[in-house]
Protein backbone atom coordinates (compact mmCIF):
# COMPACT_ATOMS: atom_id res chain seq x y z
CA UNK A 1 0.00 0.00 0.00
CA UNK A 2 1.83 3.40 -1.10
CA UNK A 3 2.01 5.45 2.06
CA UNK A 4 4.52 8.08 3.07
CA UNK A 5 6.30 8.16 6.49
CA UNK A 6 7.80 10.90 8.34
CA UNK A 7 12.02 10.01 9.08
CA UNK A 8 11.18 9.57 12.61
CA UNK A 9 8.50 6.49 11.66
CA UNK A 10 10.99 4.81 9.79
CA UNK A 11 14.05 4.70 12.23
CA UNK A 12 10.79 3.32 14.90
CA UNK A 13 10.37 0.24 13.01
CA UNK A 14 13.42 -0.24 10.93
CA UNK A 15 13.79 -2.85 14.22
CA UNK A 16 10.81 -4.35 13.07
CA UNK A 17 12.07 -5.28 9.75
CA UNK A 18 12.42 -9.69 8.26
CA UNK A 19 14.53 -9.66 5.09
CA UNK A 20 11.44 -12.17 3.96
CA UNK A 21 10.39 -10.80 0.90
CA UNK A 22 11.98 -7.60 0.41
CA UNK A 23 12.41 -5.13 -1.98
CA UNK A 24 15.50 -2.68 -1.97
CA UNK A 25 14.03 1.23 -1.68
CA UNK A 26 15.54 4.31 -1.79
CA UNK A 27 13.91 7.23 0.08
CA UNK A 28 15.35 10.51 -1.56
CA UNK A 29 14.64 13.79 0.64
CA UNK A 30 15.34 17.55 0.00
CA UNK A 31 19.39 17.59 0.83
CA UNK A 32 22.68 19.51 0.11
CA UNK A 33 24.30 19.52 -3.00
CA UNK A 34 26.45 15.90 -2.75
CA UNK A 35 24.96 14.59 -0.46
CA UNK A 36 24.72 10.70 -0.50
CA UNK A 37 20.95 9.44 -0.79
CA UNK A 38 19.67 7.36 2.03
CA UNK A 39 18.64 3.79 1.47
CA UNK A 40 16.33 2.03 2.78
CA UNK A 41 14.92 -1.98 2.94
CA UNK A 42 10.95 -2.27 2.23
CA UNK A 43 9.50 -5.45 3.67
CA UNK A 44 6.70 -5.90 1.58
CA UNK A 45 3.44 -7.44 3.81
CA UNK A 46 0.40 -5.57 4.37
CA UNK A 47 1.31 -2.40 5.17
CA UNK A 48 4.68 -1.17 4.21
CA UNK A 49 5.37 0.12 7.68
CA UNK A 50 8.99 -1.05 8.24
CA UNK A 51 12.11 0.96 7.17
CA UNK A 52 15.65 -0.08 7.62
CA UNK A 53 18.68 2.38 6.06
CA UNK A 54 21.11 -0.76 4.01
CA UNK A 55 24.22 0.24 2.03
CA UNK A 56 24.08 -1.99 -1.17
CA UNK A 57 23.98 -1.24 -5.00
CA UNK A 58 20.40 -0.91 -6.11
CA UNK A 59 19.34 -4.33 -7.86
CA UNK A 60 16.60 -4.15 -10.93
CA UNK A 61 13.75 -2.88 -10.41
CA UNK A 62 14.01 -0.55 -7.38
CA UNK A 63 11.85 2.22 -6.29
CA UNK A 64 13.03 5.65 -5.48
CA UNK A 65 10.87 7.62 -3.12
CA UNK A 66 11.10 11.18 -3.19
CA UNK A 67 8.21 13.30 -1.17
CA UNK A 68 7.49 16.62 -3.16
CA UNK A 69 4.86 18.62 -0.98
CA UNK A 70 1.39 16.16 -0.58
CA UNK A 71 2.88 13.36 -2.78
CA UNK A 72 5.13 11.19 -3.49
CA UNK A 73 6.42 10.39 -6.47
CA UNK A 74 8.10 6.13 -6.88
CA UNK A 75 10.70 6.09 -9.55
CA UNK A 76 11.28 2.57 -10.59
CA UNK A 77 14.24 2.43 -12.26
CA UNK A 78 15.80 -0.65 -14.40
CA UNK A 79 19.72 -2.44 -13.50
CA UNK A 80 21.17 0.20 -15.60
CA UNK A 81 19.76 3.14 -13.89
CA UNK A 82 17.14 4.05 -16.37
CA UNK A 83 13.55 5.33 -14.94
CA UNK A 84 11.19 2.97 -16.09
CA UNK A 85 7.71 4.20 -14.49
CA UNK A 86 6.41 6.93 -11.64
CA UNK A 87 4.06 5.92 -9.35
CA UNK A 88 2.46 8.85 -7.51
CA UNK A 89 1.93 8.07 -3.59
CA UNK A 90 -0.45 9.97 -0.91
CA UNK A 91 0.57 11.59 2.57
CA UNK A 92 -3.10 12.29 3.38
CA UNK A 93 -6.26 11.05 2.99
CA UNK A 94 -9.13 13.25 2.00
CA UNK A 95 -11.01 14.81 4.68
CA UNK A 96 -14.99 14.45 5.47
CA UNK A 97 -16.50 17.28 5.89
CA UNK A 98 -20.11 16.81 7.44
CA UNK A 99 -23.05 18.85 5.87
CA UNK A 100 -23.65 21.72 6.98
CA UNK A 101 -27.53 21.14 7.13
CA UNK A 102 -27.26 18.49 9.71
CA UNK A 103 -28.05 15.08 8.13
CA UNK A 104 -24.61 13.40 9.01
CA UNK A 105 -23.65 12.80 5.05
CA UNK A 106 -20.20 14.29 3.58
CA UNK A 107 -19.94 17.99 2.10
CA UNK A 108 -19.38 18.02 -1.49
CA UNK A 109 -15.73 19.40 -2.45
CA UNK A 110 -15.89 23.15 -2.71
CA UNK A 111 -19.15 23.90 -0.61
CA UNK A 112 -20.53 22.96 2.65
CA UNK A 113 -23.93 21.11 1.71
CA UNK A 114 -24.24 17.54 0.59
CA UNK A 115 -25.49 16.65 -2.63
CA UNK A 116 -28.91 16.00 -1.25
CA UNK A 117 -29.47 19.14 -0.05
CA UNK A 118 -27.65 21.39 -2.79
CA UNK A 119 -30.56 24.33 -3.95
CA UNK A 120 -29.69 23.22 -7.12
CA UNK A 121 -28.07 19.80 -7.67
CA UNK A 122 -27.96 19.78 -11.59
CA UNK A 123 -25.46 23.01 -11.05
CA UNK A 124 -23.84 21.30 -8.77
CA UNK A 125 -23.26 18.49 -10.85
CA UNK A 126 -21.94 20.46 -13.64
CA UNK A 127 -19.84 22.28 -11.17
CA UNK A 128 -17.61 18.91 -10.48
CA UNK A 129 -18.05 17.89 -14.14
CA UNK A 130 -15.99 20.95 -14.88
CA UNK A 131 -13.63 20.57 -12.08
CA UNK A 132 -12.60 16.82 -12.73
CA UNK A 133 -12.26 17.95 -16.66
CA UNK A 134 -9.63 20.41 -16.29
CA UNK A 135 -7.67 18.05 -14.54
CA UNK A 136 -5.16 14.87 -15.44
CA UNK A 137 -4.57 13.72 -11.45
CA UNK A 138 -7.65 14.56 -9.18
CA UNK A 139 -7.19 14.24 -5.52
CA UNK A 140 -8.67 14.49 -2.58
CA UNK A 141 -12.31 14.47 -3.88
CA UNK A 142 -15.25 14.05 -2.36
CA UNK A 143 -18.46 13.63 -4.25
CA UNK A 144 -20.98 11.29 -1.94
CA UNK A 145 -23.90 10.13 -3.67
CA UNK A 146 -23.52 12.20 -6.88
CA UNK A 147 -24.47 10.72 -10.30
CA UNK A 148 -22.71 10.66 -13.38
CA UNK A 149 -24.33 9.47 -17.02
CA UNK A 150 -22.30 9.12 -20.01
CA UNK A 151 -19.10 10.81 -18.58
CA UNK A 152 -15.66 10.18 -20.09
CA UNK A 153 -13.26 9.69 -16.84
CA UNK A 154 -10.46 8.22 -18.85
CA UNK A 155 -7.27 8.35 -18.57
CA UNK A 156 -7.57 10.65 -14.77
CA UNK A 157 -5.93 9.47 -11.94
CA UNK A 158 -7.52 9.72 -8.94
CA UNK A 159 -6.02 9.42 -5.43
CA UNK A 160 -7.81 9.55 -1.85
CA UNK A 161 -10.97 10.15 -3.31
CA UNK A 162 -15.05 9.77 -2.07
CA UNK A 163 -17.02 7.99 -4.49
CA UNK A 164 -19.13 6.30 -1.99
CA UNK A 165 -22.90 6.08 -3.04
CA UNK A 166 -22.36 7.31 -6.23
CA UNK A 167 -24.06 6.36 -9.53
CA UNK A 168 -22.12 6.06 -12.23
CA UNK A 169 -24.44 5.20 -15.48
CA UNK A 170 -23.04 4.55 -19.38
CA UNK A 171 -19.28 6.04 -18.04
CA UNK A 172 -16.18 4.82 -19.39
CA UNK A 173 -12.94 4.46 -17.21
CA UNK A 174 -10.80 2.97 -19.98
CA UNK A 175 -7.12 3.29 -18.80
CA UNK A 176 -7.84 5.20 -15.38
CA UNK A 177 -5.62 4.95 -12.67
CA UNK A 178 -7.00 4.71 -9.39
CA UNK A 179 -5.32 4.31 -6.02
CA UNK A 180 -6.86 4.53 -2.15
CA UNK A 181 -10.27 5.69 -3.43
CA UNK A 182 -13.97 4.77 -2.18
CA UNK A 183 -16.64 3.15 -4.06
CA UNK A 184 -18.78 1.80 -1.09
CA UNK A 185 -22.15 1.21 -1.81
CA UNK A 186 -21.61 2.73 -5.93
CA UNK A 187 -23.79 2.07 -8.63
CA UNK A 188 -22.20 1.12 -11.97
CA UNK A 189 -24.69 0.53 -14.85
CA UNK A 190 -22.57 -0.20 -18.90
CA UNK A 191 -19.46 1.02 -17.62
CA UNK A 192 -16.12 0.48 -19.14
CA UNK A 193 -13.23 -0.17 -17.06
CA UNK A 194 -10.89 -2.40 -19.46
CA UNK A 195 -7.24 -1.66 -19.05
CA UNK A 196 -7.54 0.15 -15.72
CA UNK A 197 -5.00 -0.08 -13.42
CA UNK A 198 -7.00 0.14 -9.52
CA UNK A 199 -5.00 -1.12 -6.79
CA UNK A 200 -5.76 -0.63 -3.06
CA UNK A 201 -9.36 0.62 -3.37
CA UNK A 202 -12.71 -0.59 -1.86
CA UNK A 203 -15.83 -1.55 -4.07
CA UNK A 204 -17.61 -3.14 -0.85
CA UNK A 205 -21.37 -3.32 -1.27
CA UNK A 206 -21.05 -1.50 -5.02
CA UNK A 207 -23.14 -2.82 -7.47
CA UNK A 208 -22.02 -3.47 -11.08
CA UNK A 209 -24.35 -4.12 -13.99
CA UNK A 210 -22.82 -4.95 -17.55
CA UNK A 211 -19.38 -3.81 -16.65
CA UNK A 212 -16.01 -4.70 -18.67
CA UNK A 213 -12.63 -4.80 -16.57
CA UNK A 214 -10.69 -6.48 -19.11
CA UNK A 215 -7.51 -6.30 -19.51
CA UNK A 216 -7.06 -4.73 -16.14
CA UNK A 217 -4.60 -4.46 -12.77
CA UNK A 218 -7.11 -5.47 -9.97
CA UNK A 219 -4.76 -5.67 -7.45
CA UNK A 220 -5.91 -5.39 -3.52
CA UNK A 221 -9.28 -4.34 -4.40
CA UNK A 222 -11.89 -5.46 -2.09
CA UNK A 223 -15.29 -6.23 -3.50
CA UNK A 224 -16.54 -7.61 -0.34
CA UNK A 225 -20.46 -7.76 -0.67
CA UNK A 226 -20.39 -7.00 -3.75
CA UNK A 227 -23.27 -7.72 -6.92
CA UNK A 228 -21.71 -8.22 -10.27
CA UNK A 229 -23.94 -9.39 -13.19
CA UNK A 230 -23.11 -9.74 -16.66
CA UNK A 231 -19.37 -8.34 -16.06
CA UNK A 232 -16.10 -9.62 -17.37
CA UNK A 233 -12.28 -9.54 -15.69
CA UNK A 234 -10.83 -11.37 -18.38
CA UNK A 235 -7.38 -11.39 -18.68
CA UNK A 236 -7.11 -9.11 -15.44
CA UNK A 237 -4.68 -9.25 -12.83
CA UNK A 238 -6.70 -10.08 -9.36
CA UNK A 239 -3.95 -10.64 -7.03
CA UNK A 240 -4.82 -10.80 -3.47
CA UNK A 241 -8.41 -8.71 -3.69
CA UNK A 242 -11.35 -10.04 -2.49
CA UNK A 243 -15.08 -10.97 -3.37
CA UNK A 244 -16.25 -12.13 -0.17
CA UNK A 245 -19.88 -12.85 0.61
CA UNK A 246 -20.54 -11.10 -3.16
CA UNK A 247 -22.98 -12.43 -5.58
CA UNK A 248 -21.47 -13.14 -8.85
CA UNK A 249 -23.69 -13.72 -12.34
CA UNK A 250 -22.88 -14.62 -15.21
CA UNK A 251 -19.36 -13.22 -14.93
CA UNK A 252 -16.33 -14.24 -17.08
CA UNK A 253 -12.51 -14.52 -15.29
CA UNK A 254 -11.09 -16.11 -18.30
CA UNK A 255 -7.32 -16.13 -18.08
CA UNK A 256 -6.91 -13.73 -14.98
CA UNK A 257 -4.53 -14.03 -12.55
CA UNK A 258 -5.96 -15.26 -9.28
CA UNK A 259 -3.69 -16.03 -6.72
CA UNK A 260 -4.64 -15.33 -3.19
CA UNK A 261 -8.26 -13.90 -4.12
CA UNK A 262 -10.72 -14.96 -1.96
CA UNK A 263 -14.11 -15.77 -3.05
CA UNK A 264 -14.91 -17.29 0.01
CA UNK A 265 -19.13 -17.38 1.35
CA UNK A 266 -19.83 -15.79 -2.43
CA UNK A 267 -22.63 -17.07 -4.34
CA UNK A 268 -22.15 -17.65 -8.10
CA UNK A 269 -23.99 -18.47 -10.91
CA UNK A 270 -22.51 -19.08 -14.46
CA UNK A 271 -19.29 -17.82 -13.72
CA UNK A 272 -16.41 -18.60 -16.21
CA UNK A 273 -13.20 -19.17 -14.64
CA UNK A 274 -11.16 -20.85 -18.20
CA UNK A 275 -7.49 -20.81 -18.05
CA UNK A 276 -7.22 -19.04 -14.74
CA UNK A 277 -4.95 -20.19 -11.81
CA UNK A 278 -8.12 -21.73 -9.72
CA UNK A 279 -6.03 -23.45 -7.62
CA UNK A 280 -4.53 -20.47 -5.84
CA UNK A 281 -7.55 -18.86 -5.37
CA UNK A 282 -9.57 -19.38 -1.96
CA UNK A 283 -12.59 -20.51 -1.75
CA UNK A 284 -13.59 -21.25 1.53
Amino acid sequence: MLFSFRENQSQKFARSLSACGSALVSRQSPRAPGRKKRQFLHTRRSFPHFWQRIERPMGPSSVICDPQYQHIIYCIYNKAGCKVKNMLGLNRMFTNKPCAAGCGRPAITGVNLCFVHQANPEQENLRIRDYIQGKKIIKDLVVFGMRFEKYDFSGLHFYGCNFKNVSFINCNFSGVKVRMCFFDFANFSNCNFSKTDIQFVSFAGASFNTCNFSGSELVHVNYEGASILDSIFDNSNLYNSRFISAELDKTSFVNCNLKRTYFASAKQSEINFKSSNTAEAVFD
